[in-house]
């Protein structure tokens, strides 16, 4: 067994199934309740969203297609995987690919929120990403060693590391060095790179806890300190997390058909892929 897989199957459970609440908080369909629209019309609406958190969604993504390689048996690096799915989101937000970098063929998210960026349905929100889609302008792969733009640091970059807590099998030592390294991609800050290890971990705990213990609210407290230190979009994104991950403390969990429309054939393939009991 690799050394980065844990034998913890009750928390790889929890986190397995509380995955869609992480979902939720990125992109709530709330909207589709809104004025009493049916589905069909509500989701025609214009819904107005971050850059980073496509970003989010896209490494997410990312690390699914590493979590499938892995299930097949067939090493990836974890990295790479991740930087992919930036590469998808860079083309997601410009229309496409940074110079000289490999054109990562479509996987069926990134498809599906291009769909939804091309018909209105989804607009970015403006001046958001900017600083991300810098960092991987160059083409290149960028290394903790040797971050892009190393003194940069935008705080909703942060967004993107959400998706790391609720990856299950792995012990947390290795989700450290995973938020590090999607962080660095784009920007290396010390200060966002030290935010990045502490938010996957405080989110972690609380994503695979049983119940709320005095070190589940310990991290609860110390996210909402992260939220309240950071921009506009992570204060908002990481807010909705937090809020739908202690109600799943409490057993309510967001059906994959409660979810936005874009996110639910994403969020059966998580559950497809990760889930061993199937």
């Amino acid at each position: 067994m690799p050394q980065d897989i844990v034998d913890d199957g009750h928390r790889d459970r929890l986190l397995i199934r509380r995955f869609p609440a992480l979902l939720h908080g990125l992109l709530p369909a709330d909207h589709l309740r809104r004025d009493g629209l049916e589905e069909s019309e509500a989701a025609a609406a214009p819904i107005s969203v971050d850059a980073e958190l496509l970003h989010a969604l896209c490494t997410a993504d990312g690390l699914l297609e590493l979590l499938d390689w892995s299930r097949r048996g067939v090493g990836a690096d974890p990295l790479a995987c991740m930087w992919l799915g930036s590469l998808r989101w860079y083309r997601l937000v410009t229309g496409a690919s940074p110079p000289q970098a490999p054109t990562p063929p479509p996987r069926d998210l990134d498809a599906s929120l291009e769909t939804g960026l091309r018909s209105g349905e989804l607009t970015l929100r403006p001046g958001t990403g900017g600083l991300s889609r810098s960092g991987l302008a160059t083409g290149e792969m960028a290394y903790p060693s040797a971050p892009a733009q190393a003194d940069a640091e935008d705080p909703d970059a942060l967004i993107r590391v959400l998706p790391l807590a609720l990856v299950p099998y792995v012990e947390l030592r290795m989700l450290h060095g995973w938020a590090d390294q999607t962080v660095c991609l784009t920007q290396g800050g010390d200060r966002l790179r030290r935010r990045a290890a502490v938010l996957v971990e405080e989110l972690h705990h609380v994503a695979g806890a049983s119940e709320r213990t005095e070190r589940v609210v310990t991290a609860l407290a110390r996210l909402g300190e992260i939220a309240e230190d950071g921009g506009y979009a992570l204060r908002a994104v990481l807010s909705r997390v937090v809020t739908a991950l202690d109600r799943a403390l409490e057993g309510e969990v967001p059906r994959e058909e409660a979810l936005h429309p874009r996110l639910r054939g994403f969020a059966s393939a998580w559950r497809q892929i990760t889930d061993d009991d199937r």
